[in-house]
């Protein structure tokens, strides 16, 4: 809290344009309505996860693997890659999972990322059903695009720097499956 209110006694302070001010209330106002944190630029956010903007640019900018990688034996047979982020981008991560994410809804047909879940709560949606269908599928979240991540961050009214920010945060550049790199 005291973070939000340095920056925003700067910004009362640092400017005489009404228009300006007004759109930065305007802002505020629409991310406060998701119930999401409001940032304003990559020195607020490195204020708030007390990280280096140093450390936020290497992030963005991918000037070093931020990740390690090993493999583990599936069930049916071959190998699953496993990507583990360093210590610096999983508090990143965190921060963005319990101050962002984990107050947008998720679909109701979705179950597996609510938290307090269980498998119980799964199997009790497909009691009496036909037919059940599963699916394992193949490099999941090496599909997701940057693209569909920023849009999640923009659709929350984020600033277009922030919402980058945010994606780079989350994704990992594809070098796995060339299909998924398309567009």
């Amino acid at each position: 809290d005291k973070v939000n209110t340095f920056y925003l006694a700067k910004v009362n302070n640092n400017s005489n344009n009404p228009e300006y001010i007004a759109k930065i209330q305007k802002y505020i106002l629409e991310i406060d309505k998701k119930h999401v944190p409001v940032v304003f630029d990559y020195k607020h956010f490195s204020l708030l996860t007390n990280t280096s903007i140093t450390y936020l640019s290497s992030v963005v900018l991918r000037t070093h693997d931020l990740y390690r990688f090993f493999y583990i034996k599936k069930r049916s047979g071959g190998k699953r890659r496993i990507s583990v982020p360093e210590s610096g981008l999983i508090n990143l991560q965190d921060w963005l999972l319990h101050n962002i994410l984990e107050h947008i809804p998720c679909s109701q047909y979705s179950q597996a990322y609510i938290k307090g879940s269980s498998i119980k709560n799964n199997a009790d949606l497909h009691l009496g059903k036909k037919f059940i269908i599963k699916l394992d599928l193949e490099n999941f979240f090496e599909s997701i695009s940057e693209r569909q991540v920023y849009r999640v961050f923009r659709k929350l009214g984020y600033l277009p720097n922030i919402c980058f920010l945010f994606t780079r945060i989350c994704t990992y550049p594809l070098t796995i499956n060339k299909k998924y790199n398309s567009k």
